[in-house]
């Protein structure tokens, strides 16, 4: 089984909402962040990285995102693990700038052979959508789709929660047998405790 992923940056990834204010424009850098949500950081540094370890073998992940790459490297100094990973091209960083994600998808998957699923995991609708526009040019096979969708602004303990419960769901999701029209999964949902409950899209 071979399962592309993509994973959006800003608070999907790394919790944006939290921290943005501290990041300082002129000078590029973040300034008086407090001791907590560092610590914060370094524990889901560890969480996440471990996440990308047990599934490294299966997958292969890119980040999606409109950020620049000033603010992603600056941004993944508080994740040294996940950091080191992008440095070491373990995990890609795609950089859409004026495209849009899906376009961006859609480029990169017309020069590679096709996978067995595709994954898309973000906190927006057009986070998602990027497995929607690999749909039609898929002709000749049929792979699965995933929508894996994360809070919008949340708070460190739900930002927890979510990746806490997507790194015991993860391969449960990929191996759910409902397809298309039960494809998206809401994390931090109450139908997800305990066993996997599909979410139909409205």
């Amino acid at each position: 089984m071979r399962v592309a992923v993509f994973i959006d940056f800003d608070d999907t990834l790394f919790l944006t909402s939290q921290v943005s204010e501290y990041f300082i424009i002129q000078t590029g850098k973040f300034e008086n962040v407090p001791i907590h949500i560092r610590e914060f950081f370094y524990s889901m540094d560890k969480l996440i990285s471990s996440f990308f370890l047990k599934h490294i073998g299966l997958c292969r992940f890119r980040i999606m995102t409109h950020a620049s790459s000033q603010w992603i490297y600056e941004a993944l100094k508080f994740m040294p693990t996940i950091l080191k990973f992008v440095d070491w091209n373990y995990i890609c960083v795609i950089f859409c700038e004026k495209q849009s994600k899906s376009n961006k998808v859609i480029e990169l998957i017309a020069k590679e052979a096709s996978y067995d699923i595709y994954v898309a995991m973000g906190d927006s609708e057009s986070d998602l959508q990027v497995v929607d526009a690999i749909v039609p040019i898929m002709k000749n096979c049929r792979p699965k789709y995933r929508q894996i969708r994360f809070i919008q602004k949340p708070n460190l303990d739900l930002f927890r929660a979510e990746w806490e419960q997507l790194q015991c769901l993860f391969l449960e999701i990929l191996q759910s047998p409902h397809e298309l029209l039960l494809r998206y999964f809401q994390m931090f949902n109450p139908f997800l405790s305990g066993t996997l409950t599909p979410i139909p899209e409205i």
